[in-house]
């Protein structure tokens, strides 16, 4: 699974294969695995935005300013789907 953070300011700021990400919507927290549906979702303002790598143990997070996120499922062959998770906030604070 991939993820992606975007800023105006500095375009892509993170691209990593990831083995989930946990985000809190306006709505509720929710988690995100390789396979989940298609959605977008408005997330909180200055949320954080947590994530683990496929080579570690270790959850990694960053606050989130204005933020929306898109899960999508890419094709990367006519056998397999990938899904990918694109973040775009107005600006990211490493935690």
């Amino acid at each position: 699974m991939k993820l992606k953070v975007i800023t105006p300011e500095k375009g892509t700021e993170i691209d990593k294969e990831i083995y989930h990400v946990e985000a809190q919507g306006v709505n509720g927290s929710f988690g995100v695995l390789e396979g989940h549906i298609p959605f977008i979702s408005v997330l909180k303002d200055k949320s954080i935005l947590k994530y683990q790598s496929k080579k570690t143990t270790h959850i990694q997070s960053i606050e989130l300013e204005n933020p929306v996120l898109e899960v999508t499922q890419i094709n990367k062959n006519k056998a397999t789907k990938e899904t990918e998770i694109v973040v775009i906030a107005s600006k990211i604070t490493q935690q």
